[in-house]
């Protein structure tokens, strides 16, 4: 086998979500999962086993492995800056699921430092290539087809039975602010930075309709752009018909394009209209807003290929969180 078509060697690290991730990363062509790793030693023996996978308990191990190439961090938001500080003291590259991290500052840090050791991070929000809904809007934008956005509006919504308090950081208001805006929202609020640049302006707004949870289950928000565009997102936990719909409108000055107008639920490709004055064209095509872009990783280790969307546009998505959770506090617009 060629050097340029090798696996990339690659830890999954936070095993709840991550769990499911590892599955993932064990089934791709083009990546080994070299071991799984866990504070509780129970959960990474058991995936261990189930995967045929070694496992640790020890993330000081993992980044001691001189066969791991890269890590895949599923841990808590709060974490991932100091992961990916240590992560790029080990040479390891970064896959780091979203949000990014609670504090900007701390993101910020994190991010220099990794470019000082000259390691690969990215996120599945944004993704660092234009795939999905990102490289629909991108071909548009390149063809003229769209002209300047002016404003985007991203729709998602589940119906999620239980909203019981349980601990995690999804019940603390300054970790999870919006509720739903923080865990669904970061991907129309990562969408639209990919592609309007720097957040100047931002209000939101949160209500309790079903949850128990100290944070909402219903929010929305309002993101005005330096160079003019808004951003509008609505986003719920306690909608009924269909889980995470991913449904996007992106109004440029020479027309518009909609993607899942149907709302349609699941994978696979969807609907995706543009409009420009009279004229309606529509085509299926493969949608979504927060894949894990494991072919672009290893084409970035592998071939000498570079991140398209850099990460930090995910560090733009952590500020207007942070400016939401004001905004939420003391129900004013706050400016960046």
């Amino acid at each position: 086998m060629h050097e340029s078509d090798a696996r990339v060697r690659i830890a999954a690290v936070g095993l709840n979500f991550g769990a499911h991730e590892a599955k993932n990363i064990k089934a791709h062509p083009k990546m080994e999962l070299a071991v799984v790793c866990d504070l509780v030693e129970e959960k990474a023996r058991a995936l261990g086993a189930e995967l045929g996978t070694p496992f640790t308990t020890s993330y000081e191990a993992v980044l001691a492995d001189p066969r791991v190439e890269a890590v895949a961090l599923f841990t808590p938001p709060h974490l991932h800056a100091r992961h990916l500080e240590m992560a790029a003291d080990a040479g390891k590259h970064v896959v780091v699921t979203k949000p990014l991290e609670f504090s900007a500052a701390a993101a910020a840090a994190a991010i220099e430092r990794a470019e000082r050791a000259g390691i690969v991070v990215m996120s599945n929000s944004p993704p660092p290539r234009y795939i999905g809904s990102y490289g629909i809007v991108k071909r548009a934008l390149d063809e003229g087809r769209l002209g300047s956005i002016v404003q985007v509006s991203g729709f998602t919504w589940a119906l999620y039975d239980s909203m019981q308090p349980d601990g995690s950081w999804y019940d603390d208001p300054d970790a999870c602010p919006g509720g739903p805006l923080y865990r669904l929202g970061i991907y129309s609020i990562n969408f639209a930075n990919a592609f309007l640049g720097e957040p100047a302006e931002v209000y939101a707004q949160q209500s309790w309709i079903r949850s128990k949870r100290p944070t909402p289950d219903h929010a929305s928000l309002l993101v005005k752009y330096a160079g003019g565009a808004h951003l509008s997102v609505s986003v719920s936990l306690s909608v009924g018909g269909g889980v995470y719909p991913d449904t996007a409108v992106v109004a440029g000055t020479a027309g518009t394009l909609i993607i899942n107008p149907t709302f349609s639920s699941g994978e696979g490709a969807k609907d995706v209209v543009l409009i420009r004055g009279r004229e309606q064209t529509s085509a299926a095509s493969p949608v979504g807003y927060g894949a894990y872009d494991y072919d672009g990783l290893h084409a970035f280790l592998r071939r000498g290929a570079r991140p398209e969307i850099g990460i930090r546009t995910a560090l733009n998505g952590v500020r207007i969180i942070e400016a939401a959770r004001t905004s939420l506090k003391e129900k004013r617009a706050v400016a960046l």
